[in-house]
């Protein structure tokens, strides 16, 4: 009785097939194909006018929405790419005291406490300005939420 076997070259041309589809595999698994993308982030600090955002998810982060107290407030960022860091910078005052910031995308929601303990606004200023008068144009002068900031901080230039 005679045995047949496939020749050496033939089992090595197998052989680098079955590594050739093993590599594209790993690849296809490491490059995300099997895994899928992933949109996530963390608040890594956050100040009155800036948050800290990493980007932990593997898309870029394009478009958030940030809000304190329960307003939305306007803000300017650049794509946050995955795995890195970003900042998003709050373009409206936001005044002394205890804040409720939350932090939203399309399928992320993060909410944290913010202490602003610091003034940002000059006393000075706001009563020259409710002396005179000037109230309504404070915003103008001093950037969005000035006069809103007197109100709260020193309670001049209120709304009546």
């Amino acid at each position: 009785m005679t045995k047949k076997a496939i020749s050496t070259v033939m089992a090595t041309i197998l052989m680098l097939m079955i590594t050739i589809a093993l590599g594209a595999v790993a690849y296809l698994y490491i490059s995300g194909v099997f895994t899928g993308k992933t949109a996530g982030f963390q608040v890594v600090f956050a100040d009155r006018s800036t948050i800290g955002i990493r980007n932990i998810g593997t898309l870029n982060i394009t478009q958030l929405n940030v809000f304190v107290d329960d307003e939305e407030v306007p803000i300017e960022m650049s794509p946050i790419q995955p795995w890195t860091v970003g900042f998003v910078n709050i373009t409206t005052l936001i005044t002394k005291g205890t804040h409720s910031f939350t932090v939203k995308s399309s399928s992320v929601v993060q909410r944290f406490p913010v202490i602003v303990s610091e003034s940002i606004t000059n006393m000075s200023i706001c009563q020259d300005a409710e002396t005179n008068g000037f109230c309504d144009g404070l915003d103008l002068v001093y950037g969005e939420g000035y006069r809103g900031a007197c109100c709260t901080e020193y309670v001049l230039c209120c709304p009546i």
